[in-house]
């Protein structure tokens, strides 16, 4: 697959609006997702005939999240007539393929989507098996994150995905999914919104951030991933500062928030799922956390308290105590991770 693309997802209210909005993504980004469940008002052929970038164009019923509450087959006529006016993807819900399974797409790419809102469900990787099954050129499966281990089924189906894919976990929680997607070849893409109060979807990112905080134009296959531990999102320059070290220090390497009420034998398995090399741990975290598995160093021991951990060669986890802030933990890992840790 070609290097996975950045969307960004736009709530115009009217066309007029969408075509600014598009304008503006077209700087930035690569895609502009289109949602027309959320305007008041639109033109497709004005819409499409004017675009400045490739549109998903998305009408998502209120089922699956969205606002539209109208007739299903007007519903869909919309994205029928998307298809006609050579849009570069349509996103057509799981329940709903069976009405453009038979349509002629022209060079329109499918993209059919299936969300849970509520939590992430239990039989993520069977459904990815469903929905590759309906005859989606792009398969899209987004359930909700509480805490960062809800992550793991996301990486588990975009590593054994055999179409390109789409795998999110929304939330704050799992904003860094939106990030770490992209070390992986099956990800078709992630999105992002023009700014934080414009989400579209919870947990999106200003694909400001995306560029300037997380870099996210130089990852790829070889980035190595770090997380920060924390009992909630830590703030937007904390995490600049922190990936703004990694670079100094020569590092393809990208750092992000990881959402968790503890550490234990439970999270290093997570770490371990979602491909960490090693992790920073909040102070609220850190202090007294003695966990099954892991591996203290004396200083730790001494300290009574964990604030690196870091992932060895032979796969085990190792907990060291470092009195020192993200700078210096960036450079520690730059002297630190060797290559076979990859």
């Amino acid at each position: 697959m070609a290097r996975p693309l950045i969307a960004v997802s736009i709530g115009a209210r009217d066309t007029d609006e969408a075509l600014w909005a598009m304008d503006q993504v077209a700087r930035a980004a690569d895609a502009a997702e289109i949602r027309l469940d959320l305007m008041n008002e639109y033109d497709l052929p004005t819409l499409l005939r004017h675009r400045p970038c490739p549109v998903i164009i998305t009408n998502r019923p209120k089922r699956e999240g969205g606002r539209f509450q109208g007739d299903e087959s007007q519903r869909i006529r919309a994205l029928l007539q998307a298809m006609e006016l050579g849009a570069e993807h349509v996103d057509v819900e799981w329940d709903a393929v069976h009405m453009v399974a038979d349509v002629d797409r022209g060079h329109t790419k499918l993209i059919v989507s299936r969300h849970d809102f509520e939590r992430m469900p239990t039989d993520f990787s069977d459904m990815y098996d469903d929905l590759a099954a309906s005859g989606a050129d792009i398969v899209k499966l987004v359930g909700m994150s509480h805490q960062a281990s809800d992550m793991v089924p996301v990486f588990r189906v975009l590593r054994k995905a055999y179409t390109p894919t789409i795998a999110i976990a929304m939330g704050a929680a799992g904003m860094a999914s939106r990030i770490l997607a992209l070390r992986h070849p099956s990800c078709y893409l992630t999105y992002a919104t023009l700014d934080e109060a414009k989400q579209v979807a919870p947990g999106q990112v200003s694909i400001a951030d995306l560029r300037a905080v997380y870099h996210v134009q130089d990852i790829d296959t070889t980035t190595r991933a770090f997380g920060h531990l924390a009992p909630e999102p830590p703030a937007r320059e904390f995490m600049a500062m922190g990936n703004g070290a990694l670079r100094a220090a020569g590092l393809n390497a990208v750092w992000v928030p990881l959402v968790t009420p503890s550490v234990d034998a439970h999270m290093l398995h997570t770490l371990d799922a979602l491909g960490l090399t090693g992790c920073s741990v909040d102070a609220r975290l850190s202090e007294g956390m003695i966990t099954e598995g892991l591996h203290l160093t004396d200083d730790a021991r001494r300290a009574g308290q964990v604030n690196i951990l870091s992932r060895r060669a032979d796969g085990r986890w190792t907990g060291h105590y470092l009195p020192s802030d993200a700078h210096s933990w960036a450079d520690w890992w730059a002297d630190s991770v060797d290559e076979s840790d990859l």
